[in-house]
């Protein structure tokens, strides 16, 4: 495999772990944002010296492409625009541009290993984070005291992953 691609491969499993909130134990939240945002440019160029692949892909999914377009105009109907517009710049916008990356630069067999090799990374990051600091990985206090949630905020994405 060429050092680029590893590197692109290595660069889209830590993005899927970021977008499924895998790091957010582990990072201050100004870190996640630098994160978000410097990932979200150094997809953007990816995408955009690979136009052709990036038009292909955009063509190929025109509702999926027609959803994002309304999601990210619904700031103009919202009851709380602000919030609404940085819910879009901070999460729609960076999500929709890493899932085009991923959808223009690898074959579906591929984009099934990264998402493999993120969910496995996560499992055992929440294994390890329930182990050595259970204040974090384990509910307490609350009506799922006891439940694991390993790296997440709570128990319903942990269990997600591992289903």
């Amino acid at each position: 495999m060429l050092p680029i691609n590893r590197a692109e491969k290595l660069m889209s499993i830590f993005m899927l772990l970021f977008f499924s909130g895998s790091l957010n134990v582990f990072v201050s939240s100004l870190s996640l944002t630098l994160i978000r945002y410097s990932f979200s440019a150094i997809v953007l160029l990816l995408l955009i010296m690979r136009l052709k692949r990036t038009l292909d892909a955009l063509k190929s999914a025109p509702f999926i492409v027609l959803l994002i377009a309304l999601s990210s105009a619904s700031f103009l109907w919202s009851e709380m625009p602000e919030i609404t517009t940085n819910s879009i710049r901070g999460e729609i916008l960076p999500m929709a541009i890493f899932s085009l990356y991923l959808a223009s630069r690898f074959s579906l067999r591929e984009q099934l290993e990264l998402v493999v090799s993120a969910l496995g990374i996560s499992t055992l990051l929440s294994i390890f984070v329930v182990i050595t600091n259970p204040a974090v990985g384990v509910h307490s206090n609350d009506v799922f005291a006891g439940a694991w949630r390993g790296v997440f905020e709570q128990k319903t994405p942990c269990q997600l992953i591992w289903l």
